[in-house]
């Protein structure tokens, strides 16, 4: 019953955290320079009188107070409508599902990779701690880690698109070819490569250093002891870890995330990234909240995820979380 209720009060500290996360945002936009009605009607808005513009203000309910403004936004998100964008005249419930879908396509795609290629290369590191390849794949991930990540998108594009023109350069797909996965596929190799570069060697740093504490421990020593092979033993270990990684990879998602947004707009990719990219210039602020909306939503649900998942496999977390309670 005590689980239950922690249960219960976990999930409704996430839902207050998105709902101060979405007021806060509401706040800092309406306090930033911008203008609504030059966001719907454009360059027309200057030839409207102050008369007209001050119509126009009351019917789209930019004079009401910002708390009932919020009030009403609030109100329709909870019955599923999120408005309509301001500079695109649509519904964003019909807008965004394809964005989404784009985005949700790269940032899932790269964080598979990232986290295979961070449990193989935490595993290399710590069956071969201070030799060679173990010092060279930690240089390696120090010059990545320093590298910023536009800038190498920006070196594959002209190394392996514009010269070699081995790979396309941007968009999610050939024209005609929306229901292609192969050709969505093809599209995705750039981006999923400088994602993976630009963030997998950070979280293999933090794995590597905490597998190689495990394996200090006094279980690891007296199976090392018994005669259990390296492999037995490096697979126990990581055992182990299962709730740190677990943790580690609920810690990465909305880096990774943000790492997506970056790289749509410079790869003109048509996701989440690029739209919030114009509609900040634009102030479409609808968009703007409903796209931080939606990252808050999927980072504190990771989040959440990892703590009911991790207290599952290691009964050890659920009694550090009885302690807190």
């Amino acid at each position: 019953m005590r689980a239950l209720w922690r249960l219960v009060i976990i999930i409704g500290q996430s839902f207050l955290s998105l709902l101060v996360l979405s007021c806060l945002v509401f706040v800092l936009l309406k306090a930033v320079p911008g203008d609504e009605l030059q966001a719907w009607y454009g360059a027309a808005a200057d030839n409207l009188t102050l008369h007209e513009q001050e119509a126009l203000r009351e019917q789209l309910g930019l004079n009401a107070p910002w708390y009932q403004q919020y009030g009403h936004w609030l109100w329709q998100v909870i019955h599923l409508d999120l408005g309509l964008s301001l500079a695109y005249k649509q519904p964003l419930n019909t807008l965004l599902p394809p964005l989404i879908y784009n985005t949700v396509l790269l940032g899932g795609i790269s964080c598979l990779t990232i986290f295979t290629l961070v449990l193989l290369l935490a595993l290399l590191c710590a069956r071969f701690e201070g030799q060679f390849i173990d010092k060279a794949l930690c240089s390696l991930g120090t010059l990545f880690f320093f590298t910023p990540a536009f800038w190498l998108a920006v070196l594959l594009i002209l190394l392996l698109s514009v010269n070699l023109g081995y790979l396309p350069s941007s968009g999610a797909y050939d024209p005609g070819m929306q229901q292609s996965i192969g050709n969505r596929l093809y599209h995705l190799i750039l981006p999923v490569t400088v994602l993976t570069l630009s963030h997998m060697w950070y979280y293999a740093a933090l794995l590597r250093g905490r597998l190689l504490n495990e394996l200090r421990a006094d279980y690891i020593l007296q199976a090392k002891a018994s005669g259990l092979s390296s492999c037995g033993i490096l697979m126990q270990a990581l055992r182990a870890l299962i709730p740190y990684s677990l943790h580690l990879m609920a810690i990465a998602l909305p880096h990774i995330l943000g790492g997506t947004y970056v790289i749509e707009a410079v790869f003109n990719y048509p996701g989440l990234g690029r739209l919030l990219v114009a509609s900040a210039r634009n102030h479409d602020y609808t968009v703007l909240l409903a796209t931080v909306l939606f990252t808050g939503t999927l980072a504190i649900g990771a989040g959440l995820m990892a703590k009911l998942v991790s207290s599952s496999f290691d009964p050890r977390w659920e009694k550090k979380m009885e302690e807190r309670w």
